[in-house]
This record gives structure tokens, C-alpha cells and sequence, in this order.
């Protein structure tokens, strides 16, 4: 079926770096203003990207009118849009990101509407991001009514890898070593675990955050108390700030 709705969803992220770029006048500013870019060094990202695991994603979905509809069928329409995101391999039920109940009034030529998606990846794989539309109009009189929905797969993939280590001290006091390792391509600056427990001690270790390049691996150690405690780790990925966290129970 045709229909009178266009539907498009798409990432917003912070755009990323163009190293091969190696010459500023190759992309010239005529062209960096085309494309609504601050600077010749900054491309947008193919796609959705690379999307990782612990950092907020966020989709715009753009729903608009097709001129040919306006023109021919009704002069107004109403749209409600909803979304659900799905991890492929998990046997949970989608995750319900967006359930628009008002609806959008559409009375001009493309016309466009967008409903804003934030979600944090919780776990690595493919995932699917479903979204139906549902608009209704008048045609002489009589009301209508019509659906579609459209699907849009994208892959998450883990930003650190962890390896915890329970030790005694000579005290027979528990101990924990929690090793960090940056398994993607850009540099990480890396905060202190943050404990769900005041009865941790850190060991040699330092209140700064550290910066870890592609590969590089961190440690830090710790004294406590009672259960091994919960904890938070958060980062900052890449030249334009990325910012994602991760919790251990």
C-alpha cells in the first residue's frame, strides 16, 4: 500500500572526527556549509555507527506528509507514532521507547514532525528498533484510518572488558582487583569505580581519571567489607566527549 506518510528514523550523535583528512582545503567550506558542519575535519556518521554498550542512544523519527496526499486525499491528517527497541538473541519482551498517545497534526506540503528516542544499551548484539504510525483524515466526510510499521537493525557492541579478582590480605581482610581494558578503536578517559557500599578502601589508587588508549588496560584494587560490593564504572570515549557508564553487581 502507498501510503501518505513518509516515516525515516535517524541517529542523533555529536558528529566524529575525519582523519583522512590530511589536507583542510580537500573538503572546502562551501561544502562544509552544505552539510551544516562546523569544520572541514568533522564528518557525520555513517548510518547508525557504532553503537556501544553503557551510552545513551538517541534516534530522531521524522514523520511528513508526501505532497501528493495533501494534494489529492485530505488537507489534514493526525499521526501517533510508537517505537519499541528488541535485542535479537534475548527472550525479554521490547523495551517500549516511545508511545506517543497525542497525536501530530500534518496540514502542509512535507511538513515534518519528530519524536525524539533515548535509550541506553544494556547488552552487546544485534538489536531491532521497530515503529508504527498510525494516521487517520477526513475524505468527504467520511473518516479513515491507516498503519504501517517499518523495522531498522543496528549492532551493539561492548566498550571495556572487565576482569575481577578476589584476593585475601595479609589481614585475611577480602580484596578486589578490577582491571578495565579498552577494546575500541578511540581513547577512553576512565573515572575511579564508583561503590554502591561505604565499606570499601581503595588500595594505591588515585581519585583521577585516567586516560586509556585502544588496547590499554587499567587497575585498580580495593579493600572491603562484608559481600563484594557493587560498583559503577564511567567513561568518556573519543575526541567529541562520548559519555557511558557500566554497573557490575
Amino acid at each position: 500500500m502507498n501510503h501518505g506518510i513518509s516515516l525515516k528514523i535517524m541517529r542523533a550523535s555529536k558528529p566524529q572526527l575525519t582523519p583522512a583528512i590530511q589536507d583542510p582545503f580537500v573538503l572546502s567550506q562551501s561544502q562544509s556549509a552544505v552539510l551544516n558542519l562546523p569544520s572541514p575535519w568533522l564528518s557525520i556518521r555513517p548510518a547508525f555507527g557504532t553503537v556501544y554498550v553503557g551510552e545513551v542512544l538517541t534516534f530522531m523519527v521524522y514523520v511528513s506528509l508526501k505532497t501528493d496526499f495533501i494534494y489529492n486525499t485530505a488537507p489534514s491528517v493526525k499521526v501517533g507514532v510508537s517505537a519499541a527497541i528488541h535485542a535479537k538473541d534475548s527472550t525479554e519482551p521490547p523495551v517500549q521507547v516511545l508511545n506517543s498517545t497525542d497525536t501530530v497534526e500534518l496540514n502542509e506540503i512535507h511538513q515534518t514532525t519528530q519524536f525524539p528516542i533515548k535509550y541506553e544499551i544494556p547488552t552487546a548484539g544485534m538489536h531491532t528498533v521497530t515503529c508504527h504510525v498510525t494516521y487517520s483524515y477526513v475524505v468527504d466526510g467520511e473518516p479513515h484510518q491507516e498503519s504501517f510499521s517499518k523495522m531498522y537493525q543496528f549492532n551493539a557492541v561492548n566498550c571495556v572488558q572487565l576482569q575481577l579478582e578476589t584476593i585475601k590480605t595479609a589481614n585475611r581482610q577480602p580484596a578486589m582487583q578490577i582491571k578495565v581494558e579498552n577494546i575500541t578503536s578511540n581513547s577512553l578517559w576512565l573515572k575511579p569505580p564508583s561503590f554502591f557500599s561505604d565499606s570499601v578502601q581503595p588500595v594505591g589508587s588515585t581519585k583521577t581519571a585516567n586516560l586509556l588508549g585502544p588496547g590499554d588496560m587499567w587497575q585498580y584494587s580495593c579493600k572491603y567489607t562484608g559481600d563484594r560490593p557493587a560498583f559503577t564504572i564511567f567513561w568518556t570515549r573519543g575526541p567529541m566527549g562520548e559519555n557511558g557508564c557500566l554497573t557490575v553487581q
